[in-house]
């Protein structure tokens, strides 16, 4: 039975962001930590559970997160800020499909002006540069428009290596974007590249946030 009070300990507190966090940081108080899961391991396992035996349980998983939290040498990355850019939201159409090329015309690469496009199931979301919003507009004449935001800005992250391999670098951008209250219009990954589009009113926070983050991963 121990061993399975062990995984549903582990399993409640990984569930659990914050908790997950507290434990891995051992600023949890694990009495109190225990009475708030012991109905919910109690009714996974089938049987009634004391509080101390979780307590153990808890302590041997905050053991195992210190381990792999350590961090290593650091990783090599660029941080880049772009300003000016256009988001909007659209309902997911044949048509829209079509006015692809138009769209993809109207954006100079080799300038670096910038432009992704989301095709989800039912709705798209792309973001361009701010100054081909009139003609965008123009394109999307008779789409069914969800919401837009203007005068945005992207951070992206050029990283020397593949982060897309790095567990948790994902979770751990953002949530410390979160920390600081910075609001996410956007999130695009590429490969090598992670990129946040935030409004411009945020950008100088975010941007001081992720340097500190990536510095100290």
């Amino acid at each position: 039975m121990a061993g399975n009070i062990t995984e549903q300990v582990r399993n409640l507190i990984d569930s659990n962001p914050i908790v997950h966090d507290a434990v891995a940081l051992g600023i949890v108080n694990y009495s109190n930590l225990a009475k708030v899961l012991k109905s919910e391991v109690e009714s996974r396992i089938g049987e009634s559970v004391g509080e101390q035996a979780i307590v153990m349980a808890a302590r041997r998983h905050a053991k195992e997160l210190s381990v792999h939290n350590r961090r290593g040498k650091g990783i090599e990355y660029e941080l880049q800020m772009t300003t000016g850019i256009f988001d909007v939201n659209l309902v997911r159409s044949s048509t829209f499909i079509s006015k692809l090329p138009e769209i993809y015309a109207l954006v100079d690469q080799e300038k670096g002006e910038f432009l992704n496009i989301t095709l989800g199931s039912h709705e798209i979301s792309f973001t361009v540069s701010q100054k081909h919003k009139g003609s965008v507009l123009g394109i999307l004449e008779g789409e069914n428009i969800i919401r837009q935001w203007d005068d945005l800005v992207s951070l992206s992250v050029l990283f020397q290596g593949e982060f897309i391999d790095t567990p948790g670098l994902i979770y751990e951008a953002t949530r410390s974007l979160f920390l600081e209250k910075v609001n996410l219009v956007e999130i695009v990954s590429t490969y090598n590249v992670l990129s946040f589009v935030i409004s411009r009113e945020d950008s100088m926070r975010a941007y001081k946030v992720l340097e500190s983050f990536l510095k100290n991963y």
